[in-house]
Formats: structure tokens, C-alpha cells, sequence
């Protein structure tokens, strides 16, 4: 535990994120009536989830006809 500790406590400062701009995001959306389900906060948030979501679909499409196959046949 002391070592994972350690690992976090040496990130301080050293992160991309505002921990102070992340506090006043999470306050605004906590008073928004209708707050987005999906928010990366951060750019490394969102660009890696961006490349997760665009590896997905590269994987999807690639298997696309095997995915439709189980579809009833058209009349």
C-alpha cells in the first residue's frame, strides 16, 4: 500500500489537469439539470478515450457482416 501511495502522491503537480479547474466543472455539472453522461475531463482523458472509441469502430466495421448476419432474411 505504501508503494501505491507513493506512486500517486509523486504525480502531484506533474499532471496535465487543474485540479482546482476540475473541482469547478464537476460543481457546474453537479447543478445541471440535465448533465452529459459521458465527460472526459482533461485532454489525456480525451484523446485517449478518443482513440479507444475510434479503435472500436475500426473493430465493428471490420466485422460488421458477421454482426448483421444473425438478422432475420428480408421478404
Amino acid at each position: 500500500m505504501d508503494k501505491q501511495v507513493a506512486q500517486f502522491t509523486g504525480f502531484d503537480g506533474k499532471q496535465l489537469g487543474n485540479p482546482k479547474k476540475l473541482a469547478a466543472v464537476v460543481r457546474k455539472l453537479a447543478e445541471m439539470p440535465n448533465p452529459p453522461l459521458h465527460l472526459p475531463l482533461g485532454s489525456d482523458s480525451y484523446n485517449a478515450i478518443l482513440q479507444v472509441r475510434k479503435n472500436e469502430k475500426e473493430e465493428m466495421e471490420q466485422w460488421k457482416a458477421l454482426s448483421l448476419s444473425t438478422d432475420f432474411e428480408q421478404e
